[in-house]
């Protein structure tokens, strides 16, 4: 199946929250877009997530508010293209491969929403059959209707960790255990933030009373070892190892002060401690990054209007660091109200104003961007509430990021694919690597099916303290066309593939 129009006026990568509010604000402004989702189906991560948020419309549950957002959609004109990845990104083009056929697309605007990856925890252990993240725990259960497991460590105590022990029990887990990762103040707090909520629906659904009285955070943090009652949260203790062989059979956590170590019982480990921005397609776009670890760790330069540094390529979601369903809508509507004033001022900012708002159509969204851009740029991540006068609100930071390198032993993994591990990499150091790259070519690191999406992070932070150097000042890998695995047959067969191959080929000759 090929692209019905080879050129539009916006093009929007990624199909989750961000990216449909994205095209609906461009599509109902009389724009002609374009949207593409790799996966099969549209909302990202929202699409397999049951809880209830405050829509700009209302409380809803996550998978009916992407439904309504995918028929709007669709109901302004907007060509949506599910299954269809996008391998190759500049300004003004991009090529895709709907249902194996590779088509390039012209677009004056491009807005990257690609989500953002659940990271990896590395500890011995973590890369055995039956340590899952929780995005995948959820999509097992809710969308697969499988349980992966009934005896269950959650490694993170988050509000993304609550919700996934909700969906266990709901789904018949005997018994889920709540542990720490490696921050435990953030990590509490970030429990408060959620706690309420999560057990008003545990409480909602099952028909049992809580237990409760008063609604202070300490109160309901007391609670949770009796509430619901297979419910247990120990924040005082974290992960240490993973046993069992080839599948996961009991994990070993260590408490946080007084060293004890202490075996539990498990078919199932689930990480839910933090997620990184996807960069690849914003990387192969020639985008700046900025290292900010409230919003993940490396992320997308933008301005208020959410364009990138490149004109007409704008971030959105959780790929500009966004990780609450609320945020990467908020995000996504400013992105398209962008895209659209632009269009009707005669063209994109070519300077990037970053202390500064662009100027739009009303005053009531310009001060709705620079509330939200505000807010992304302070220390604290996202905080509080955004504009409350256009029905926004309850913008969070759910997640929490590691703030420190985490010890581990040196026989550790780190990329999986290549088996390559932590003295692998201090060998790689020690004979002159300094970047992620050096380690690659000399140690394939990243060279595995997840082409570093997974392991990015974990070398990154063992070279920072391999090197004694921040993170920020260790280069970010790099990533090339195409971004996905194209079958040759596809480029033979198709009238613009060997074009579109010899484009890209002259691009990375002029660069190098």
């Amino acid at each position: 199946m090929a692209i019905r129009n080879p050129s539009v006026d916006v093009a929007v990568v990624g199909g989750g929250i961000a990216g449909l509010a994205a095209a609906k604000e461009a599509a109902q402004s009389g724009l002609r877009v374009a949207l593409f989702e790799e996966m099969p189906v549209l909302g990202g991560r929202a699409a397999c997530r049951t809880e209830w948020v405050i829509g700009p419309e209302g409380p809803v549950r996550l998978y009916e508010w992407v439904s309504r957002l995918t028929h709007e959609v669709k109901s302004f004109g907007c060509e949506v293209y599910v299954n269809t990845p996008v391998i190759e990104v500049t300004s003004g083009r991009l090529v895709a491969i709907p249902h194996g056929c590779v088509c390039e697309l012209e677009a004056t605007t491009i807005v990257v929403a690609t989500g953002a990856r659940a990271q990896s925890l590395p500890f011995p252990g973590w890369s055995r059959p039956g340590v899952m993240t929780g995005d995948a725990v959820r999509s097992l259960i809710v969308r697969d209707r499988v349980l992966p497991g009934s005896r269950v460590v959650i490694v993170g105590l988050t509000d993304e960790a609550l919700w996934t022990a909700r969906e266990l029990l709901l789904a018949g887990a005997q018994w889920v255990t709540l542990v720490g990762a490696d921050h435990p103040a953030e990590e509490v707090a970030g429990v408060r933030v959620a706690l309420d909520v999560y057990l008003a629906g545990l409480a909602e659904r099952s028909g049992e009373r809580t237990g409760i009285e008063g609604s202070g955070s300490e109160v309901l943090l007391n609670s949770l070892h009796e509430i619901p009652p297979r419910l247990y949260v120990r924040p005082d203790w974290v992960i240490k190892a993973a046993h069992g062989q080839p599948n996961v059979r009991e994990v070993m956590v260590v408490h946080r002060e007084d060293g004890a170590t202490e075996t539990v019982p498990c078919d199932l480990v689930v990480v839910c401690h933090a997620h990184s921005p996807a960069l690849e397609v914003l990387q192969l776009a020639g985008v700046q990054f900025v290292y900010a670890l409230p919003l993940g760790g490396w992320t997308p330069v933008y301005g208020p209007d959410m364009q990138t540094t490149i004109p007409g390529i704008y971030a959105a979601g959780g790929a500009a660091g966004a990780d609450t369903p609320m945020a990467e809508y908020y995000t996504g509507r400013i992105a398209g109200e962008s895209v659209a004033s632009a269009a009707t001022t005669g063209g994109h900012r070519k300077v990037p104003m970053w202390h500064s708002v662009a100027e739009v159509s009303t005053p009531a969204r310009r001060d709705a961007r620079t509330t939200l851009f505000q807010a992304f740029t302070t220390n604290q991540g996202i905080q509080g509430n955004a504009w409350s006068r256009d029905g926004w609100s309850g913008v969070g930071r759910a997640h929490v990021h590691r703030t420190t390198v985490r010890q581990v032993e040196s026989w550790t993994v780190l990329c999986r694919c290549e088996d390559i591990n932590v003295d692998d990499v201090r060998m790689c150091v020690q004979q002159g690597a300094r970047s992620p790259d050096d380690v690659k070519r000399m140690t394939r690191c990243g060279m595995g099916v997840c082409q570093w999406r997974e392991c990015r992070t974990l070398v990154l932070e063992q070279m920072s303290a391999l090197l004694n150097t921040p993170v920020d000042a260790i280069p970010l890998p790099n990533v090339r066309f195409p971004l996905r695995p194209v079958l040759l047959g596809a480029l033979a067969d198709s009238e613009e593939g060997d074009g579109i191959v010899r484009s890209v080929l002259s691009e990375v000759e002029e660069h190098e």
